[in-house]
């Protein structure tokens, strides 16, 4: 004879009504979308963690590592930020030392004419050799690309 136990689980359903709680799903929504929660995210026109276009900053040296904050004269607000280390990343995961054709397959054809035409120098502090660069303009953005690499050698946002 074959005894077959059974066993019986008293389990308690929760219903959850979303139209009861309509007003907190809309109010967490709008907070998390207007929080920019990684500081490592490079933003076109906008800025780079605390670093926004247009804040006002006292007049020092804002040259770091990391990046260099290029300020307006006039009135001491960021007019520009060039990115110079490849942990700051932009919304389509572009970084410094990424390829020139990472950049055009993201980004597409380049809106402006480059900045710096070809044969330009520009010289790299801490580095022995001047690379070729040519500059990639998107809105509010711009790659400059090393052209003997072929890779990501800043970004500029203004």
């Amino acid at each position: 004879m074959v005894v077959q136990q059974v066993i019986v689980l008293k389990t308690t359903v929760i219903k959850f009504n979303p139209m009861k709680y309509k007003l907190l799903i809309i109010l967490l929504s709008g907070i998390l979308l207007s929080c920019n929660t990684d500081p490592l995210l490079i933003v076109p026109e906008k800025g780079i963690g605390e670093f926004k276009i247009g804040k006002k900053l006292p007049k020092t040296d804002y040259n770091k590592n990391d990046f260099t904050i290029i300020l307006n004269k006039k009135n001491s607000t960021i007019r520009q930020i060039e990115i110079l280390s490849n942990k700051y990343f932009t919304k389509k995961k572009i970084k410094i030392g990424d390829s020139y054709k990472d950049v055009i397959y993201n980004y597409g054809k380049p809106n402006d004419a480059p900045v710096l035409e070809k044969g330009n120098y520009r010289y790299i502090k801490g580095k022995n050799t001047i690379p070729k660069i040519r500059d990639l303009r998107y809105k509010g953005i711009l790659f400059m690309i090393d052209t003997e690499k072929e890779s990501v050698q800043s970004i500029r946002i203004f």
